[in-house]
């Protein structure tokens, strides 16, 4: 049933999320929303990084625009809608036409296909303007004709885990891993996580190396395809599949490596997150990854889809104990320096600043250049 919460007195955003939002993005707004108010289009994700209430709001037919009546009531007192998916941008944009507010979209990475003419649409009915996580999915953006104006840059916050000692004991202990080498692959299983090389690439060290361990600690609806893989490697007592069991903080305490073997940009929150713990880093070589890594100054690349570089990464982030550290420290130098949480703050503070200059969205009986 959907929750009856009254908004703070002061909340100038509404944050507005829907059951597919995409963990990436979950994860950057637990860490910038501070008090103000979340909205759910929908039933709410499986799993929510934050606490607080989230006000439901009903969604007919899935269509997000016929949920923008219910969204309208519930952001009368905010100045701005915050959007953090698609279909939260649909019905940001329908309540925003009705109460002259102003939508902004954050994107995990610059879309891919035909999703620039939706972009360009979301524009045209309300959303003023688009953030993404770094220059590279900025300049795709534009070249995929997103007007310049309308596309800000936003470095995703990292904050470094508390108490590291003490969750990384806690953890070996619960799995019984003891002092072997713990590999993390922490980002969501997506179709383009590439959950599939990293098992890949473990499953060719493990020819050369002694046993080692190696956690998957998400679950989405392509779990069963990774595991499924899991089982033809060989090796699958030696991968632990972990759900929700452990926080992140927790696994990146624990973890001596985190590998990232993306087909393609799909979010770089868990990046992040892994540089602020100060683990060593192996990733695929992707526009958005390597900025992150500041031109691979703070992690080892591999292609993309190619396990054999994937696995020869790895091997080396675990031969090398001398470069994983140099890595790490670099990594986290970088992630303090680039990504803290008050930087991130204040870069979005900033972009809601600029509100004060942009135009209000069309009047509801204004007509539309292009349909949501």
């Amino acid at each position: 049933m959907p929750l009856s919460v009254p908004f703070p007195r002061m909340t100038t955003v509404l944050h507005v999320i829907d059951e597919h939002t995409a963990e990436d993005m979950l994860e950057q707004l637990a860490l910038l929303r501070g008090g103000e108010a979340v909205a759910c289009i929908g039933p709410p994700p499986a799993h929510l990084p934050f606490e607080g209430p989230v006000q439901q709001v009903h969604c007919p037919l899935g269509v997000g625009r016929l949920a923008g009546p219910g969204l309208a009531r519930l952001a009368k007192r905010a100045n701005i809608l915050h959007a953090w998916s698609f279909l939260a941008a649909r019905a940001s944009c329908a309540a925003a036409r009705r109460l002259r507010k102003h939508v902004v979209l954050s994107l995990p990475h610059a879309p891919r296909g035909d999703t620039a003419d939706r972009l360009r649409s979301l524009i045209r009915s309300g959303v003023t303007f688009i953030t993404v996580p770094t220059k590279a999915s900025r300049e795709a953006m534009l070249a995929a004709g997103v007007p310049d104006r309308a596309v800000e840059v936003m470095p995703p916050p990292a904050a470094a885990p508390a108490d590291t000692d003490r969750r990384r004991a806690h953890v070996r202990e619960e799995l019984a891993i003891g002092d072997l080498p713990l590999i993390v692959a922490p980002h969501a299983m997506t179709p383009a996580g590439g959950h599939k090389y990293a098992l890949w690439a473990y499953a060719i060290v493990r020819k050369m190396l002694p046993p080692a361990r190696m956690i998957f600690p998400t679950t989405t609806p392509f779990l069963p395809r990774v595991r499924f893989f899991a089982e033809t490697t060989g090796y699958l007592d030696e991968i632990l599949f972990t759900g929700r069991r452990f926080a992140r903080d927790d696994l990146l305490s624990a973890a001596d490596v985190a590998v990232f073997f993306h087909e393609r940009d799909d979010g770089v929150a868990s990046l992040v997150a892994a540089m602020a713990a100060g683990i060593a880093i192996a990733a695929s070589d992707t526009p958005d990854a390597a900025e992150c890594l500041d031109g691979w100054r703070c992690g080892l690349r591999a292609r993309p889809s190619n396990p054999q570089t994937a696995a020869a990464a790895l091997l080396r982030l675990l031969e090398e104990p001398d470069l994983a550290r140099r890595l790490a420290d670099a990594a986290r130098r970088r992630a303090q320096e680039v990504f803290g949480v008050q930087a991130s703050r204040r870069r979005l503070r900033d972009i809601y600043r600029r509100f004060g200059s942009a135009p209000l969205p069309p009047r509801l009986d204004a007509p539309l250049a292009g349909a949501i």
